[in-house]
């Protein structure tokens, strides 16, 4: 799988293109990181507090890859309410908290992503055959009306 040039929420959420690139170097950089030497507080990370799941077939797929890749990866599976601890830890509420890295996810976006393509499509972006663009174009003027 080669994710180049695909659009990404931010480079720092970006974990699809770790695993893409070479499984097996995340899987010994992350064992590395469970070395008990590196460890933080449980208060600093976990998974999150949506658990189970609401619909049991859902969870059942759930539990299944937790146990594979915790087994692949040699490390254990603990549950506690991430919500929470980020609350507690940053002092203001998870949904303002999102609010602020909205800002962050949006202006790499921006510069990584649209940027980009309105420089190489020029005006006619989004680059649509001539039918297309005009029926679009229509479409948005008759709903102004």
């Amino acid at each position: 799988m080669i994710l180049k040039n695909t659009v990404t929420n931010a480079h720092n959420t970006d974990t699809a293109r770790v695993f893409a690139h070479n499984p097996e170097k995340w899987t010994a950089s992350s064992k590395a990181w469970y070395d008990t030497s590196l460890h933080k507080q449980t208060f600093l990370n976990g998974l999150p507090d949506h658990l189970p799941l609401q619909k049991p077939a859902a969870e059942a797929i759930l539990q299944q890859f937790l146990s594979d890749a915790s087994a692949t990866l040699v490390v254990t599976v603990k549950n506690f309410n991430l919500s929470a601890t980020i609350e507690n830890v940053a002092g203001w509420p998870l949904l303002e908290i999102l609010s602020d890295l909205n800002v962050f996810w949006t202006h790499d976006l921006i510069r990584d992503t649209a940027k980009p393509l309105l420089a190489r499509y020029g005006p006619n972006f989004p680059p649509l055959d001539e039918h297309y663009r005009q029926v679009i174009h229509s479409s948005a003027v008759r709903r102004r009306v």
